[in-house]
């Protein structure tokens, strides 16, 4: 089991999330059809396949998150 991280600062150094453009949420909306990556194309395939009433992230805002133990 990973430890709890001891004070804010060891939070954000083992803290990760890719930049936006490597996001499958939100490449649509930065990258060219042509650059989506896999995960991106699966993704909208579905909600064009499916087209869903709402659409509602996995894991919410980043920010709410962080404040949250």
């Amino acid at each position: 089991m990973t430890p709890a991280p001891r004070s804010l600062l060891d939070y954000h150094l083992g803290f990760f999330r890719p930049a936006g453009p490597e996001q499958p949420e939100w490449s649509p909306a930065v990258l060219p059809p042509d650059r989506l990556p896999p995960e991106t194309r699966a993704l909208t395939g579905v909600i064009d396949e499916l087209r869903p009433y709402l659409q509602v992230t996995l894991h919410g805002p980043t920010w709410a998150a962080a404040g949250c133990s």
